[in-house]
């Protein structure tokens, strides 16, 4: 098994990479040089590996094309383009790989069972928290979505038997040597999330399908880390991933940019997106290309944010070198001391994006836990190695919501932290196979899926939802709804984490059953017409309006507005109890009437559902005369 982080990046974002505004064809080029550093497994009861342990490693290493060459302690260094496979003896072997072209954790010897989304939603205490469907989730255009944006394609069948391996409804575990797919356990529940258009591909300026560039890159793992947590931790909501380029030019409709203003124009016109996911980043490097596209991306998230979205980027996996892979160029040595000065990853460090850390999860747990911080640091090497990214960015001044935290007079990252470290990592299936996969990848999409699951809750299955947009307001006044996140003993990172706010793990790990109250006001209340008809009788003139209305700040008040299609008719309307759900009103024959339902919460927000249909009193015969069983 594998533990991977990817956090995509524009490749060599410079001027060259990146045109904003100017399409201008990318020239193809060859994978990036990869340095990696292998950690090399000592044999049972010695401190260092045996020179014939280093020997079949470093043979097994060169047999996929690197060149490999003996580091300090217990370390290989290896140089090349192939993405290795550590699969076979080298499974057992080697204790992890860092690849510092991605700044990636490749591969890690795995702590303990994987989790699975039962595990992650009730050990951040998620209200309600939505068990996998005992049947095929019904996905209808009011279903609350959950988007991705991806920079490279995947074989989307990897969500499927994801799917099935899980055995949806069954809460098998996945890969025990006990589960089996579900079409053979519980074949009335089995279901394909692609087929069933639970998951939507929307090709942005690429196809979604993986390419010979993509695989060689190993760059698919990303989007399955993403689409499968998402499926895992909100099993019954939607999901549209949207796919563009990565490392060419970038516009309005291209690229990076392109992506997210995709996202955006589709929640203009009606799909209930509610949250946003991004493992997409690149260090804040002050170069041309990265403030232009920075100026043009801030405007579409603050967008979004107003529309309702709410959007989640991983905050990096290099600690608090999030320049170190770009530092003399994408492949640079990692020990060069260049790599030791501090930096932080966009668009987690924008104000407008809730940045999420990682933390190494106690597997299993069953309620909130004191994870640790995500920190393989050595403090004997100027790299800081892999960890959850943090620190003080140099483009954005301190918000208000965080005037109180300790720390620089810049925006601080990351805000919280969800499991992210590959040896707590999750189960997926990627290129068909089974990987435990980590990384703030992973603890992006989780928190994503989290709050649609509040969200999805907040509203009747009729209403159309609308999402809750920026909630660092929420966050931030909230510090109790947090669990503290400490240093593991082995920490060198320059921002420990300690009590309360800090620049590894951001306020902690959420509770959200206690950060839900103070989301809540931001819901608007829902409320759906669910049937307007004419009462049951061949003469009967009354019409029957039912509804359903929910709100999370709580429903102070109905009002129901009937219209006439008749201009002299005067408007009718009423004020009800907060808990009416139906009204009966009595009509006039040859008049079509509709129907408006409003609800205004506790809060004093307001939501109106208009019916339909309208619904018209027939007269008594072709004539147009009345019958005195009518009324008039």
């Amino acid at each position: 098994m594998r533990g991977t982080r990817r956090l995509i990046r524009l490749a060599a974002l410079g001027a060259a990479a990146v045109a904003v505004g100017v399409a201008v064809p990318a020239a193809s080029a060859p994978l990036p040089a990869r340095y990696l550093l292998v950690t090399v497994t000592p044999e049972a009861g010695q401190t260092l590996p045996s020179a014939a342990r280093f020997a079949e490693v470093t043979s097994a290493l060169e047999a996929q094309g690197l060149t490999v060459t003996r580091g300090p302690g217990l370390l290989l260094q290896a140089h090349g383009r192939a993405a290795p496979r550590l699969t076979g003896a080298l499974a057992s072997d080697v204790a992890g790989v860092v690849d510092s072209s991605v700044g990636s954790v490749r591969w890690k010897a795995h702590a303990g069972a994987p989790v699975i989304g039962s595990d992650l939603l009730q050990a951040y205490g998620v209200p309600s928290a939505p068990l996998a469907p005992t049947a095929p989730p019904a996905i209808t255009g009011r279903t609350p979505v959950v988007a991705s944006i991806q920079l490279s394609g995947w074989n989307a069948t990897d969500l499927s038997i994801f799917a099935a391996t899980q055995g949806i409804g069954d809460g098998h575990a996945l890969f025990s040597s006990a589960a089996q797919p579900c079409q053979l356990t519980q074949p009335s529940i089995c279901y394909d999330p692609v087929k069933s258009g639970q998951y939507t591909a929307v090709a942005v300026d690429r196809q979604p399908t993986i390419t010979q560039a993509d695989s060689q890159a190993d760059s698919e793992a990303e989007v399955a880390l993403d689409q499968e947590t998402l499926l895992a931790v909100a099993p019954k909501l939607a999901q549209r991933a949207y796919f563009a380029t990565n490392g060419g030019p970038t516009t309005t409709t291209t690229g990076i940019l392109g992506a997210f203003n995709a996202v955006l124009a589709d929640v203009t016109d009606g799909y209930p997106i509610v949250a946003l996911t991004t493992s997409w980043g690149n260090c804040e490097d002050g170069s041309l290309a990265f403030d232009e596209l920075r100026t043009s991306l801030e405007t579409t998230l603050q967008k979004l944010n107003a529309a309702g979205v709410t959007v989640f980027a991983a905050s990096g996996d290099a600690g608090a070198y999030d320049c170190a892979p770009d530092q003399g160029g994408v492949g640079s040595n990692p020990l060069d001391p260049a790599y030791s000065t501090p930096a932080v990853d966009y668009p987690c460090s924008s104000p407008w994006v809730e940045c999420v850390g990682g933390t190494s999860h106690p597997n299993g747990s069953s309620a909130p836990a004191p994870d640790t911080a995500w920190d393989e640091g050595d403090a004997d090497t100027p790299y800081k190695g892999s960890g959850s990214g943090g620190g003080a960015s140099t483009v954005f001044p301190r918000p208000s919501w965080q005037a109180g935290e300790p720390g620089p007079a810049h925006r601080l990252v990351p805000d919280l932290a969800l499991d992210g470290d590959p040896s707590t990592g999750i189960r997926t299936i990627v290129d068909g196979s089974p990987h435990v996969i980590g990384g703030t990848s992973l603890a992006a999409p989780t928190a994503a899926a989290m709050l649609s699951d509040i969200v999805s809750a907040a509203y009747p299955s009729c209403a159309l939802p609308k999402g809750v947009g920026d909630i660092h307001t929420a966050l931030y006044s909230n510090p109790g709804a947090f669990v503290d996140v400490v240093a593991p003993s082995s920490s060198s990172a320059i921002q420990p984490a300690g009590p309360g706010f800090d620049e590894a793990t951001g306020l902690g790990t959420p509770t959200w059953a206690a950060l839900a109250p103070s989301l809540f006001p931001l819901l608007a209340p829902a409320v759906c017409v669910t049937s307007w008809k004419r009462d049951a009788g061949t003469t009967t003139t009354t019409i029957t309006a039912r509804w359903a209305a929910s709100g999370a700040a709580g429903i102070k008040s109905i009002g129901v507005a009937v219209v006439s299609s008749n201009p002299h008719d005067a408007v009718f309307k009423k004020a009800l109890p907060a808990a009416a759900r139906s009204f009966r009103f009595t009509g006039k024959p040859g008049r079509t009437y509709s129907v408006a339902v409003a609800a205004i919460d506790n809060a004093g927000h307001l939501n109106v559902n208009v019916a339909d249909t309208d619904v018209t009193l027939p007269f008594d015969d072709k004539a147009n005369q009345l019958s005195k069983a009518w009324s008039h």
